[in-house]
């Protein structure tokens, strides 16, 4: 009965065990269950981190190319000192210095000195907020010597409240702009100057189509109005209606369609006011490629004055009497010896006749020329006309001629020629002044204010080109009260302004009342009759147009040459005022784009050290976890098995013989379970690892796992240097070795491994080797691929989060290796310390 009983409560202390096993069991599946579902967590967040990853990524490379691809030099600078911290090669290419010197040198070393200070100002106002961005146009000190002229954008990379530490400094190349509008200026006004005072025009003969064209000095020689006289050969030979000279062009143009030669005339022409006119002409064929005339051009010369001259000269040379210029005879006593018929104005505005004496003012010239020997001229106004009265003294004899020239014509060409230097002197200042500003509605009110007064305007407007509409950006005049005009949106096409748009032309109406083109009722309502719409041209196209109007009738034809001057350099400064916007335009959405991006980067970091916060806490979690379960298998199924045990060999000791074999098998039994429970202990968590650290416990997993169990012939090798770890580091690399060795005896099919741990700088470095059959990589690691090799892609997961590396190198039939890193602690004394034990090779 006793022996019944122990045997009884030996089985049920059995039963009570194998309970207490499967009750461990589950709550290690609960464990697993509840690692599993942290770590759906984790890789949550990691993809949340790759996708925030991705689009940083996406934005640094746009960033990258917009600022090593662009069209203009861009420069992160260093606002304090200048230095140039990170330059593009446009950049680099404009000042003639390469990356590298730019990096060592400032801003203000390369600046031109007359442009340095006001940079200076700017930067300041930038540093201390008073000002967001700011553009200029400075010189810079190219490396060969020479000045480059730029745009110079600056935007802060430092937001409201921030410390200024660095700006983007955008520079856009416009030397050759600037050299061309000097050259442009300088040659424009120089050409058309020299051609007003020559009285030299152009034209152009297209005998394929029969069309001719003229240049505007040509309309000016020939005195016609460009809207009512178009240039034909009928026409053309309409104005010299002398026979003889018709049929002489007549001969000269079939010369020039016969002959390469050039060739030049000289012919009359009938004024409008019925006067006689005088021209040079000079002309030329142009061919094509088989040698067939296609065009005759030609340059024409006003000699109106030089005829006339020659014709006094001639005049002069005939008889008194006949001479149709004044021509007198004075006594050396200052007494009227003779004149002429053509004298009596002369003498009459003198108050003198033959016989009575010179006013004093012309009788002291009568004395002075006597005296010298020497003629004098003088000039003297005559019922409106002006003579040039040449003072010839006859010594031998006693007496003076006087010879008049009427030069009343030379004296307005002169006139007009010195009105029009003057003109040219106020169009530079005014284009000086519409160019001198980036500010689109500053260059326009500058145009305008120009503009009235050069002009004596009653109004005068500005409008910009958008697309097909043209918007009113400022006007200006003495329109009465009560009758301003309204700025409306105009049309391209509609009224005198829209049509200078698309007839790509000056309009001038001397009467817009009776102008069918004129649409604008506004116009007419505000009082003005004359009106000039003048297109403001670029080499982008045209910008704009310029309207000048008058409440009193003019014509404003009579200055087209002056008008589209001005209208050139006003567009010139409208097209940089547009330009300037764009560049600004470009500057905003740049410093907008790099705010982002900073944002981005910093809700990264944030994010990356709350997953790597994250991934520790897990880890840690995880190995308490595991250590629980271990010591609760340790402390109580193993001692229970063990005890177990014990019981029934001692119940073996009671039983028959027959009976032993079963004892001895249920031993057995226990013996395997123990063993397998003690290896569940020890995968769930290394005892060595708390005991004696990392380098213990990666030598036991070599030599249990590895080397016993799977008979894989293994070297460990240590270099016995202090590695101080945090607990979740040394957890997090324990584990993934053994990620690592259990794949390698999986998969691998290695008979040697090896294993190096050591301390490099401020991180240790654990190298795995194997003599396996190798994988491929990238093919393991793609998308298509994942599931199969998702432990290695765990594994470097994990070491991201802690801030360390995994890098696998592979091939096929050549084996494997594996380097996993990871940071020390920067503070030994804040890491466990763990006795090691000595170094094993």
């Amino acid at each position: 009965m006793n022996e019944r009983s122990g045997s009884s409560d030996d089985w049920d202390a059995l039963h009570a065990s194998e309970q207490q096993l499967r009750a461990a069991n589950q709550q290690l599946q609960a464990s697993e269950q509840q690692l599993r579902a942290h770590e759906q967590q984790l890789r949550a967040a990691n993809q949340q981190l790759r996708a925030t990853n991705e689009q940083l990524q996406a934005s640094e490379e746009k960033f990258r190319a917009i600022f090593e691809q662009a069209a203009v030099g861009m420069a992160q600078v260093e606002s304090r000192t200048g230095d140039c911290v990170r330059i593009n090669q446009r950049y680099a290419d404009i000042v003639g210095y390469t990356r590298e010197e730019m990096e060592r040198l400032t801003f203000q070393q390369i600046t031109h000195p007359d442009d340095l200070q006001a940079e200076l100002d700017y930067m300041q106002r930038l540093r201390t907020g008073e000002i967001r961005n700011f553009s200029m146009e400075k010189r810079y000190c190219h490396k060969d010597g020479s000045i480059v002229w730029v745009n110079l954008t600056v935007s802060p990379m430092w937001g409201p409240g921030q410390e200024p530490d660095y700006h983007i400094a955008v520079v856009e190349n416009i030397t050759d702009r600037k050299r061309a509008e000097e050259a442009l200026g300088e040659s424009e006004g120089k050409l058309r100057e020299a051609r007003q005072m020559a009285h030299l025009g152009y034209w152009y003969w297209d005998v394929r189509t029969g069309d001719v064209e003229w240049s505007e000095e040509v309309y000016r020689i020939f005195h016609r109005d460009p809207k009512e006289f178009t240039p034909q050969i009928d026409s053309i030979m309409a104005l010299s209606p002398w026979p003889e000279d018709n049929q002489r062009h007549t001969e000269l143009i079939q010369k020039a369609m016969e002959s390469h030669e050039q060739g030049a005339y000289e012919q009359r022409f009938l004024r409008p006011d019925g006067s006689t006119g005088h021209y040079y002409s000079t002309f030329e064929g142009l061919y094509d490629g088989e040698d067939h005339l296609i065009a005759i051009k030609g340059t024409v010369q006003d000699t109106t004055d030089r005829k006339r001259a020659e014709e006094a000269a001639v005049s002069l040379s005939k008889f008194p009497s006949e001479n149709p210029s004044p021509v007198l005879r004075i006594g050396a006593d200052g007494a009227v010896v003779y004149h002429n018929a053509a004298s009596s104005c002369l003498v009459q505005t003198w108050g003198c006749s033959v016989g009575s004496f010179l006013p004093t003012s012309k009788k002291a010239v009568v004395d002075a020329v006597l005296a010298t020997g020497e003629p004098r001229e003088i000039e003297e106004e005559v019922n409106g006309r002006v003579l040039a009265l040449t003072f010839a003294p006859v010594r031998d004899m006693g007496y003076v001629n006087i010879y008049g020239l009427d030069i009343t014509e030379r004296k307005r060409a002169e006139e007009a020629s010195t009105e029009r230097v003057q003109q040219m002197n106020v169009l530079n200042d005014l284009i000086r002044r519409a160019s001198s500003s980036l500010s689109l509605d500053q260059v326009a009110q500058s145009a305008l204010d120009g503009i009235c007064g050069l002009m004596n305007a009653d109004l005068s407007m500005l409008f910009t080109r958008d697309g097909d509409r043209l918007l009113l950006r400022a006007e200006q005049g003495r329109i009465p009260e009560g009758r301003g005009v309204v700025a409306p949106v105009h049309q391209v096409g509609q009224c005198l302004c829209g049509a200078a748009v698309s007839e790509k032309r000056a309009i001038y109406s001397r009467d817009i009342r009776k102008d069918p083109r004129c649409t604008w009722r506004e116009c007419k309502e505000a009082g003005l009759v004359s009106l000039a719409a003048l297109p403001l041209r670029t080499g982008e196209g045209i910008v704009g147009v310029l309207a000048v109007g008058s409440i009193v009738e003019c014509d404003f034809g009579q200055r087209a040459t002056f008008l589209e001057a001005m209208s050139h350099g006003i567009a010139v400064g409208v097209q940089n005022a547009f330009l300037y916007e764009q560049l600004k335009d470009r500057a905003t959405k740049l410093e907008r784009e790099i705010a982002e991006r900073v944002r981005a980067e910093e809700a990264l970091l944030v994010h990356q050290g709350r997953l790597r916060s994250l991934a520790s806490e897990l880890s840690l979690a995880e190995e308490r976890e595991r250590r629980r379960i271990a010591a609760g298998l340790h402390d109580h199924a193993c001692q229970t098995l063990a005890l177990s045990k014990m019981r029934i060999q001692e119940l073996g000791d009671l039983l028959a013989p027959e009976q032993l074999d079963e004892v001895i098998g249920i031993c057995g039994t226990l013996d395997e379970t123990i063993g397998n429970v003690r290896d569940l202990i020890f995968d769930l968590s290394s005892p060595t690892l708390y005991k004696f650290g990392l380098e213990a416990a990666l030598e036991e997993l070599l030599e249990d796992k590895l080397q016993t169990e799977h008979g894989i012939h293994c070297t460990f090798c240590d270099d016995g240097a202090a590695k101080p770890l945090a607990e979740d580091v040394r957890i997090l690399l324990f584990q993934s070795v053994r990620e690592l060795l259990i794949n390698i005896v999986k998969h691998a099919q290695a008979q040697e491994v090896s294993l190096d741990i050591v301390r490099h700088d401020d991180s240790v470095r654990i190298t795995i080797r194997d003599d396996g059959v190798g994988f491929d990589v990238d093919e393991v690691l793609s998308t298509s691929s994942r599931s199969r090799g998702f432990g290695l892609f765990n594994v470097a997961e994990r070491l991201d989060y802690i801030g360390g590396s995994l890098d696998m190198r592979s091939q096929l039939g050549q084996g494997s290796r594996f380097t996993l890193v990871a940071r020390l602690c920067a503070d030994e004394r804040g890491c466990s310390d763990i006795p090691r034990p000595s170094q094993t090779t």
